[in-house]
């Protein structure tokens, strides 16, 4: 069974690029980040590793205080090696002016890159007070991960109640513009469309992903629905 570690928490007010500091993620698994980023659009944003490894994003980044504001999801083009690096987020062109990072590794994940992803969805620029609650497109597959972050403006840390089921991993912010992210996760169990966190909050966008995890050895009777 795919699972999910968590592996770095880095909230600061350094306008990018920004380089946070070391981790040493598991040989072979698949690294992956949530950045909540102020004062910078939805379309710049790039990620890497110290180790080489390339990022693309999951799906498209989403936007929050009428665009102000842009939390991404990168998914590494190549499995990690065990050994100590640094991760550096740049918002070339729209200079962020801090942001949240969120760096974790998916273990027994099905690919890399785009080819891991089975689907995204997200809110934009939502007023509140409301609870966080993207939908997919398509039920989820209950053997997959599903990992999901929501980014706040006004409150540090973002301190919204977790989705029922769901782990959260971090919960960070700054002061400078009052900011907060966090993140959630699940290894599996999940079948349903809608992930609703437990409480509301305001001027906010939301992101989840269902992250294709790698069959069961040969012989365990497991329904794999999603190609």
């Amino acid at each position: 069974m795919a699972s999910v570690n968590h592996l770095l928490t880095d909230a600061n007010t350094t306008a990018s690029p920004r380089t946070t500091a070391a981790f040493t993620p598991t040989a072979s698994s698949l690294l992956m980040a949530f950045v909540f980023a102020s004062a910078t659009n939805t379309g710049v944003g790039t990620f890497s590793t110290s180790d080489g490894v390339a990022f693309v994003k999951a799906g498209t980044s989403a936007a929050a205080g009428g665009n102000a504001h842009a939390l991404h999801c990168f998914v590494a083009t190549s499995v990690a090696n065990a050994v100590s690096q640094t991760a550096t987020f740049d918002s070339v062109g729209d200079q962020s002016s801090g942001q949240v990072i969120f760096i974790f590794e998916v273990i027994s994940a099905d690919g890399t890159g785009s080819s891991a992803i089975v689907q995204t969805a997200k809110e934009d620029n939502q007023a509140g007070p409301a609870a966080p609650a993207p939908t997919f497109s398509s039920s989820a597959n209950t053997n997959n991960v599903t990992v999901g972050s929501v980014g706040v403006e006004g409150a540090n840390p973002a301190g919204v109640t977790e989705p029922t089921g769901w782990t959260e991993q971090g919960d960070a912010g700054y002061n400078s513009p009052v900011t907060g992210a966090e993140y959630v996760t699940r290894n599996s169990g999940f079948s349903g469309t809608t992930i609703t966190w437990g409480s509301s909050t305001n001027i906010f966008c939301s992101m989840i992903v269902e992250v294709k995890a790698a069959a069961p050895p040969a012989g365990l009777s497991v329904a794999w629905l999603k190609a």
